[in-house]
């Protein structure tokens, strides 16, 4: 497994066990440096490092480089090993699972479009998916694709690819996120700051940044990475 899989574990175990880095850090006695940099996009995560931190917290030297179980899982003993995945022809609509690869269906888009406020319903339903969707490897049992729409994020997000959505991993600054403000918009960008009550956003092909003050923000999401058009299926 690579840096970018063990930070995806740790970002992972962070938001299942902990809620928050500053809660994580708070309960292993973790420094907040070291913390951020194993699970920031930046600096490496090696092997040995992995295991290091695995040792220090209770979870099985190898865990990091595991695909399945998840962490709660994996600390109550009730699996010692990767599950097997879902039926792969859960049709839109059905409730949304955390396996290895899996089909995560598109909703909306992710730059100059309209989505809902809310992506899922109380039942872990997913809201306005539409019947196109990409078998890819995610953590995140709430993640879901959004069409690039734009060249303002170029070249990290080419206009009608498609970005993986992780409503549940942690945002650190430099991340990429989509952003849905109050009156519909969506917005795919970087989050460069957030302070004082609200986010400045900005592009890697547009000079321009944006300010938000929270209250014009319904929901931010983390953007994991783009997805080529071409990994795109369709259900019929």
């Amino acid at each position: 497994m690579n840096d970018e899989h063990r930070k995806a574990r740790l970002r992972h175990l962070i938001a299942t066990d902990y809620g928050r880095q500053a809660d994580f850090v708070e309960s292993t006695g973790l420094s907040k440096s070291r913390v951020s940099q194993m699970a920031g996009s930046k600096e490496p995560f090696g092997e040995a490092a992995a295991r290091k931190l695995a040792e220090e917290i209770g979870l099985p030297s190898d865990w990091f480089n595991l695909t399945l179980p998840t962490p709660k899982e994996k600390r109550s003993g009730s699996s010692q090993g990767a599950s097997s995945a879902p039926p792969a022809s859960a049709p839109p609509g059905a409730p949304i699972d955390s396996s290895s690869f899996r089909k995560i269906w598109v909703v909306g888009k992710g730059s100059g479009g309209l989505m809902p406020e809310r992506i899922w319903d109380d039942g872990g339903y997913p809201i306005g998916v539409t019947d196109d969707y990409a078998e890819l490897a995610s953590n995140d049992a709430e993640a879901f694709l959004s069409e690039v729409v734009g060249q303002s994020m170029y070249p990290k997000f080419e206009n009608k690819n498609f970005a993986l959505i992780e409503p549940n991993t942690p945002i650190d600054l430099e991340d990429c996120v989509l952003v849905r403000l109050d009156d519909g918009q969506t917005l795919l960008k970087r989050l460069l700051s957030r302070r004082n009550g609200g986010v400045t956003l900005g592009s890697f092909n547009d000079p321009a940044l944006l300010h938000f003050d929270d209250f014009d923000i319904t929901w931010m999401y983390y953007v994991a990475h783009e997805v080529p058009r071409k990994k795109l299926k369709n259900r019929f």
